[in-house]
């Protein structure tokens, strides 16, 4: 249940009907000591926040009846053998926790549940549902009274615990935060001219990708030659697929090469896009490029998830993108 950051969001994940919570006296009593005695918490600010999180979920208490008398049965570390009775008693599939060496599966598997750790749940649920998981963290930060504020602050703060879900949330946020329309004319100045330049530029080669894509009937080959394996690729189908859709400014490296960036696609008025804010976003479609021998860029695969791992490898090779 702590630290606090990281307990507000599973708890307003629960809110946003992500998971039920399940707890018992006995851990709330846990809560109320690591409060006070680690984070120098009052025990009347203690207080409140319990009873703010039983007003919260009325039922959490009640979904472990029973789970004193079970605790004698259970393996596992000896001090948290009442967690495992309460998951037992209310019939839960998982115990998120960063403690796992108390969970053990031998201890765990018998009654089916697994403990897992915060980060792995927490990105489990945003990829089942990201949309819901974005709303729950804006939530979060909007009725905040202290710090963090924006999503991006909570993700940072999230980081020593959970850091590949703050990344993964960062990902989402960072590329297309608030829009604001840009004419044609602007973004045209940021290319270089030519077309080797412009294929030395990524962002300017998954532009002219674009143009090139929506006027094939005019350009049959540009689009082709703009694209690896060309011969692997439904033009039309990815036609369809950015319907609705415009570039949005900003390359993103990949985390373990050099040679492959992303550029994102977001729904909206077929102007191109420029950051000036954070706002998450998590309806997009995400374009790959990759650089060959000679410095070029080309646009590899177009995917509708982040990171694009579809698209990790060419359609003729083993090689990783």
């Amino acid at each position: 249940m702590l630290p606090q950051n990281l307990n507000n969001l599973l708890l307003t994940l629960a809110e946003h009907d992500l998971f039920t919570p399940v707890w018992t006296p006995h851990l709330l009593d846990e809560v109320h000591r690591n409060l006070t005695g680690k984070l120098d918490v009052t025990a009347g600010q203690a207080d409140h926040r319990i009873t703010q999180m039983r007003r919260a979920f009325p039922h959490a208490g009640d979904h472990s009846a029973g789970y004193l008398n079970l605790v004698d049965a259970m393996t596992n570390h000896p001090k948290d053998r009442h967690v495992l009775a309460a998951a037992v008693a209310s019939g839960a599939a998982l115990i998120v926790t960063a403690n796992l060496a108390d969970f053990p599966p031998q201890a765990c598997d018998p009654h089916g549940i697994t403990a897992v750790h915060p980060d792995d749940f927490l990105l489990d649920q945003l990829d089942l549902d990201p949309q819901r998981v974005m709303s729950a963290i804006t939530t979060l930060v909007d009725r905040n009274q202290h710090p963090p504020h924006t999503p991006g602050q909570l993700a940072e703060a999230l980081r020593p615990v959970t850091p590949m879900f703050a990344d993964a949330v960062l990902r989402i946020i960072s590329p297309v935060p608030a829009l604001e329309i840009v004419d044609d004319a602007e973004v045209d100045k940021q290319f270089p001219d030519g077309i080797e330049e412009t294929l030395r530029n990524p962002a300017a080669t998954a532009r002219a990708w674009w143009f090139a894509l929506l006027e094939r009937d005019k350009y049959p080959y540009a689009v082709g030659n703009l694209s690896v394996s060309p011969e692997a690729w439904d033009f039309e189908a990815a036609a369809q697929a950015l319907e609705g859709y415009s570039l949005a400014t900003g390359v993103h490296e990949d985390t373990d090469r050099t040679d492959v960036v992303y550029l994102k696609f977001v729904p909206v008025t077929g102007h191109s896009m420029r950051v000036f804010g954070e706002t998450a976003f998590t309806d997009y479609r995400v374009l790959t490029l990759h650089q060959d021998a000679d410095g070029y860029w080309h646009v590899y695969g177009l995917s509708t998830s982040w990171p694009p791992t579809a698209q990790h490898h060419r359609p003729d090779s083993d090689e990783r993108l």
